[in-house]
């Protein structure tokens, strides 16, 4: 008997969510891309209308994101039709694939779906409504203008199609909000609003530089599971498949929702502000997290978020490890990880400054932590997937931001002095893990606390940081005044130098420890090849930045 299978991807969601630069924008739009897969959601009302609800099967549903199987051809090209027109009225301007395929087996119908889907993102598609010449522009997004809205100074906004619907949409009354999956706690305000006129509960907690962390985290790994599970069932029932695929996408999703949950309560609680907390969540789907956090909080949620997935994922890891063997496929379970991963991008801006550049920027730091990754697997004895570290890979933008990571490192933290490179900073930090060749997060924090507590003025790490770029000799020489107290006889120097030498030595201790041997006249480690120096000046000259703001008083708002 033919078995139907219906995929759908929404894609290109940054922008819907970013296009207007307004945090309540984007809160709205979350809630609304994470109300199409919730219980209840757009998914199930469609199902629902037309009386499908128990006759169909959904492997998949999280995170914009679904697979559903029908039995009867008839069926799904009525789910497809229905979806599709509805898909363009709740969320406009959202870029969507879908794919309806026939096969034998639920896997078959669902491998070839996958395919179609990837198929279907190089198709171009018109987006509605076009904007002629003559045509009114929304002057945030340069969208077609489809109404003017009056705005709090009692002037009128022309918005677009995607605006209009996200200020509209209101979540019904017991559907549960994306924030309540953060933390459980019920006597605190999640804010929405940058600006300085909103009401307290309602104004972003931030520093005198009001600025904020974008973090985008990923897990690590996802598709070996899958390629498990799918050698598992090469000749399963579909029941065994749609169960086990069902299993594997909440262990996912529940992983990630209870480290998020562990992470705001051991940061984010312990700083709220009058009872709101200094971060709002954007994205939280199958193993993505996205949340806009106070700068001097985003490290150490990130931080405690990587190292509680690793955690709360052996339990679900270990839950589909009995169902493969409830269903005689313990040989599989065997090759399933014991744990879970996951890697992280951060990005520091002004809360006034693009986010849709941003969080480009974010997932590209995130996929380069994976990369950074993947150059140290490790596998438990008799374990054929290789775990991918935990690691997080950060960058502090300035006055301009583009959304390329490679082009914002080549323009601002890599020196190039004919064939010789000097890299001001790595490309990601390994999180609760350490290897001898790889950079490790909390050694990089050991440098930071350090430079804060000690009597080491850093200015001259900034003066070599800036002259790198232009005269290697005048870098060196900023170094080598920096060192002067340190080659004085000790007998010689009164007991405040003398700390200051002991200070200097242990920051050199410590930098070698981060990234190798130091050069005697530069605090760069010279790679093998000869003609590339490392350091992390770069990154540690950002957390200086962003531990000054935590010393702040914590202002509310500014303007957007």
């Amino acid at each position: 008997m033919a078995i139907y299978a219906y995929l759908f991807e929404a894609r290109g969601i940054q922008r819907f969510l970013f296009s207007t630069g307004k945090l309540k924008d984007m809160i709205a739009g979350s809630d609304l891309i994470d109300y199409i897969c919730t219980d209840g959601g757009y998914v199930d009302q469609v199902l629902h209308a037309l009386n499908l609800t128990d006759q169909v099967k959904a492997p998949r549903k999280a995170g914009g994101v679904f697979y559903l199987i029908f039995n009867h051809k008839k069926q799904a090209q009525r789910f497809q039709a229905a979806w599709r027109l509805l898909a363009t009225q709740w969320f406009p301007t959202v870029e969507t694939v879908d794919a309806l395929t026939e096969a034998n087996s639920v896997k078959e119908a669902i491998a070839k779906g996958i395919k179609k889907l990837a198929e279907a993102r190089n198709t171009l598609k018109i987006e509605l409504p076009n904007a002629s010449p003559i045509t009114e522009r929304s002057p945030r997004t340069g969208l077609a203008a489809v109404k003017r809205v009056h705005t709090a100074l009692g002037r009128q906004e022309s918005v677009d199609l995607a605006t209009a619907t996200v200020r509209q949409f209101k979540r019904p009354q017991g559907s549960q909000k994306l924030e309540d999956r953060f933390s459980e706690q019920n006597d605190i305000f999640w804010p929405n609003n940058f600006e300085s006129d909103a009401a307290d509960n309602k104004k972003f907690p931030l520093g005198k530089r009001s600025l904020i962390g974008l973090v985008h985290a990923d897990g690590n790994g996802l598709g070996e599971i899958l390629r498990i599970l799918n050698n598992a069932c090469a000749d399963a029932e579909d029941e065994t498949y749609i169960d086990l695929y069902q299993t594997f996408s909440k262990a996912v999703t529940d992983a990630t929702i209870s480290a998020t949950q562990q992470a705001s309560e051991i940061v984010l609680l312990q700083h709220t502000n009058e009872k709101v907390m200094p971060a709002r969540p954007l994205v939280l789907g199958g193993d993505d997290v996205s949340v806009i956090i106070r700068a001097d909080l985003a490290i150490p949620f990130t931080q405690q978020f990587l190292i509680a997935f690793k955690e709360t994922s052996k339990k679900e890891i270990n839950s589909l490890k009995q169902k493969f063997k409830d269903y005689g496929l313990a040989e599989h379970a065997e090759k399933l990880p014991d744990c879970l991963t996951a890697c992280a991008g951060i990005v520091f801006m002004k809360a006034s400054q693009p986010f849709y550049s941003a969080y480009n920027l974010a997932e590209g730091l995130c996929k380069q932590a994976k990369s950074y990754s993947r150059q140290h697997k490790s596998a438990a004895e008799n374990q054929k997937v290789e775990l991918i570290p935990s690691s997080l890979a950060f960058f502090k933008v300035n006055d301009s931001l583009l959304d390329d990571i490679d082009a914002m490192y080549a323009q601002t933290q890599i020196a190039i002095h004919g064939q010789t490179h000097y890299e001001l900073c790595t490309a990601a930090y390994l999180v609760n893990e350490h290897h001898k060749q790889l950079a490790n997060l909390e050694q990089l924090l050991a440098l930071d606390r350090l430079l804060q507590s000690s009597t080491l003025n850093n200015n001259p790490l900034r003066e070599i940081a800036t002259l790198i770029h232009a005269n290697v000799d005048q870098a060196k020489q900023a170094y080598k005044r920096w060192n002067y107290v340190s080659e004085r006889n000790l007998a010689q120097l009164s007991k405040v130098e003398q700390k200051q030498v002991s200070e200097l030595e242990h920051f050199k201790y410590l930098l070698t420890e981060l990234i190798g041997p130091l050069e005697p006249d530069l605090p760069f480690h010279k790679q093998d090849d000869g003609k590339k120096y490392q350091s992390v000046l770069g990154d540690l000259l950002a957390l200086a930045t962003i531990s000054e703001e935590a010393q702040q008083k914590i202002t509310q708002g500014i303007a957007s």
